[in-house]
């Protein structure tokens, strides 16, 4: 997620103000996708989803169905800086549902990519 290394340029040039809500944006974005950008079952991300107009999250039905979301399966390289900083902001903010996906996502996609299963990912061990 390139807006948390925003925030750090940001706070080094005294921009306290400006980093601080760039800091909630990335927050918001990561735990979206963290909790809504990935099947639950499956853990393919997201590559399309509908939304209902009301903005509740889709059903399970919906989830599966072609014509509400679209899916990658496997793996995708986008996926672990965005759940590695969004897991750092879930940890620093509290937010246990939040750590709890990121980890178990981390745990899920970094094991299928075998020239990654040597990494640790904020202190996340993979198998």
């Amino acid at each position: 997620m390139g807006l948390d290394a925003m925030v750090i340029v940001l706070r080094q040039e005294g921009r306290s103000a400006t980093a601080d809500l760039l800091e909630d944006i990335a927050w918001e974005v990561g735990r979206s996708v963290v909790l809504y950008g990935f099947h639950p079952q499956r853990g393919d991300i997201a590559k399309g989803l509908a939304w209902d107009g009301k903005g509740t999250p889709l059903t399970p039905s919906q989830l599966n169905d072609p014509s509400y979301a679209e899916w990658y399966g496997g793996y995708n390289r986008w996926a672990i800086p965005c759940l590695s900083a969004t897991l750092r902001q879930a940890r620093q903010r509290g937010d246990q549902q939040v750590k709890d996906r990121a980890e178990a996502l981390l745990k899920a996609i970094v094991p299928a990519k075998p020239d990654l299963k040597h990494l640790r990912f904020m202190g996340v061990s993979t198998p």
